[in-house]
């Protein structure tokens, strides 16, 4: 093979399942990812877990999404491992579709829209599963006010919990029934601003309460002028925001938990908004009392690249969200509650 510039003949090596070609006259360079036919089935029919300086420490069988996720209860969960990937693919051939959530239909606040994956609303199946699996109790209920996409509502039906959101956009929620009967599953999607939730939801007996909100005007998903999304300013929308979560948890029974996906964000001078700091201030106004809180590590993506603009300001570039998990009650009463 010949260099395309000066048809000097290449020098070719393999590296860590890459073609590596050279010319040693001129500073042509190509790399080449290898895709080998006979290795992409055991590909897909195994993980691996790397320790810090890339080795495979661990190869095991693909479980399916049925199967126990065997994740240690720690307080960082890292969704560039290869467990984590490897169910996270599992979970997308049961779904059938793409089963990430609001793709089209949003805009981004300027470059800050970035933050959250790029851009793009995406809520982990994994992560949903692990949070329904150890903190509500065997086929509980679960309340959703910020519903979105369809993954929450479709993991915890395929788990066999009882799920019930609310989300603005009928659209959204037509798309998402739609991926339900291919599965066939039922959710409960109510369109609706969860500011009625009282009207909306009679029941008052959920085991959990479980949801991702809004974060501000960062993302604009309808032109509602009740749409979070849509308050032009930070404390009208927190005081909305506060509303829906004491609302929302007082249709929880007792002795039970709560959980939430949020993450801190800058506002337009950049600096950066204790959302998740504000978050358990109004939890705990509820007499929920913070009793987890987790870091969950999302794909760095372009992260590297955009990192180098942003801190000519020294900001840092932001890859994780909190997971938090409350709970109201005895704590005594967590194992009896859990095991039931």
């Amino acid at each position: 093979m010949k260099c395309p510039k000066c048809n000097t003949v290449l020098q070719i090596e393999t590296r860590n399942g890459k073609e590596i070609r050279t010319c040693n006259n001129c500073e042509y360079l190509e790399v080449i990812k290898i895709e080998e036919e006979d290795n992409k089935k055991d590909i897909d029919e195994t993980y691996k877990q790397y320790d810090l300086f890339g080795n495979i420490t661990e190869v095991k069988k693909v479980k399916t999404s049925k199967d126990s996720l065997k994740i240690y209860p720690l307080s960082v969960f890292d969704s560039k491992q290869g467990k984590w990937l490897q169910r996270k693919k599992d979970w997308k051939k049961m779904f059938k579709f793409d089963y990430e959530g609001r793709k089209t239909g949003i805009t981004y606040a300027g470059k800050v829209g970035t933050m959250i994956n790029e851009g793009i609303s995406v809520f982990d199946p994994v992560l949903c599963e692990l949070s329904y699996k150890w903190f509500c109790p065997k086929n509980g209920k679960i309340l959703d006010p910020f519903a979105g996409g369809a993954v929450r509502g479709i993991v915890a039906e395929h788990l066999g919990f009882k799920y019930t959101g609310i989300d603005l956009s009928e659209k959204q929620i037509g798309i998402n029934n739609k991926k339900a009967e291919i599965l066939k599953l039922k959710p409960k999607w109510i369109v609706g601003n969860s500011l009625d939730i009282n009207k909306l939801v009679k029941d008052n007996d959920f085991d959990f309460f479980y949801t991702c909100p809004p974060y501000y005007n960062l993302e604009h998903y309808t032109e509602d002028s009740k749409d979070l999304s849509n308050y032009t300013s930070y404390n009208n929308f927190l005081k909305e925001y506060k509303t829906i979560i004491h609302t929302s948890l007082s249709k929880l029974k007792n002795n039970r938990f709560a959980g939430i996906v949020v993450g801190n964000f800058r506002d337009n001078d950049g600096f950066v908004h204790d959302f998740a700091g504000d978050t358990t201030r109004m939890f705990e106004e509820a007499n929920f009392k913070l009793y987890n809180d987790c870091i969950y590590l999302q794909a760095i993506g372009t992260a590297y690249i955009r990192s180098k603009s942003g801190f000519k300001y020294r900001k840092i570039m932001k890859i994780h969200q909190h997971l938090l998990i409350y709970y109201k009650g005895i704590t005594s009463d967590i194992p009896n509650v859990m095991n039931k």
